[in-house]
């Protein structure tokens, strides 16, 4: 049979990038990387928080002891505590790129009374690579808290997005790498990430993006990339164990022996 002339490597390439630019985050703008941006629902999130934080002050209140601290706590809370919020809320961007889940607190200030300085948060980006994501699920919000009884409850509107990796390494609160709270659209957000992992096409992306780049020579060898790195390390490691099982054989001769001898030892007595 005649030989088959080795044909021209088939390189797949996967290049990705927002179908729709107009409709991303201002604040990825200018983010090559980013192929899609979700939205929180900013008004929604503070008013949880923000009655979050009066119900912790209603607690307080509960008890006469803690009067003298829970007055200049209320007035706190309505000077500064509520803006406070609002600004921790509306610094949260979320998106996904060609190299994971993008989630960006930006810079902003947490002011504080006359007596001390207004406390300054630098912004923290985190990404998490498709290829390390292990789980991404929504917990749907649920029932209400209460502080004594049936006093000022306040209820559960918030879905929580929880994004979970192999390592753990950066484990957020609850123990998850991400905890997103009050996304718009939660649903939506895990689906993208899914197919994103997946190599699958993905709604308002152009493109793909596979975990692995693929490149394979049409007989079906790997011509570059991580297939050629471990295609050169292939003889390297037969030689290996080749050289392994010399020794074992080695071994065994040996024990043979020694066995064979104490047979004959004991024997002779």
């Amino acid at each position: 049979m005649a030989a088959v002339a080795p044909a021209d490597p088939v390189e797949g390439t996967h290049m990705a990038g927002p179908a729709r630019a107009e409709e991303l985050d201002e604040f990825f703008k200018d983010d090559a990387n980013v192929l899609k941006s979700y939205r929180f629902d900013y008004d929604l999130i503070v008013e949880f928080e923000q009655a979050t934080a009066w119900q912790q002050i209603v607690e307080g209140a509960l008890w006469p002891c803690l009067w003298p601290w829970q007055i200049p706590t209320m007035f706190y809370y309505c000077l500064y505590t509520k803006e406070n919020i609002v600004e921790a809320t509306e610094a949260q961007h979320l998106a996904i790129s060609r190299d994971g889940i993008r989630y960006v607190v930006e810079k902003h200030t947490a002011k504080q009374c006359c007596c001390f300085p207004d406390l300054v948060q630098g912004r923290v980006s985190k990404t998490v690579p498709y290829d390390k994501m292990t789980d991404c699920d929504v917990e749907e919000p649920a029932g209400a808290s209460f502080v004594c009884g049936l006093c000022c409850p306040v209820e559960h509107t918030l879905a929580i997005v929880q994004v979970d990796t192999a390592s753990g390494a950066g484990k957020a609160e609850g123990g998850h790498e991400l905890s997103l709270k009050g996304l718009i659209d939660p649903e939506s957000f895990k689906r993208d990430v899914w197919a994103m992992k997946r190599g699958e096409a993905v709604d308002g992306v152009d493109g793909t993006v596979a975990p692995v780049t693929v490149r394979m020579a049409r007989d079906g060898s790997s011509s570059s990339g991580a297939a050629t790195s471990s295609g050169s390390s292939s003889p390297s490691l037969l030689q290996a164990m080749q050289e392994l099982l010399v020794v074992n054989k080695q071994q065994l001769a040996c024990l043979m022996e020694m066995k064979a001898g104490y047979s004959a030892v004991t024997l002779a007595s």
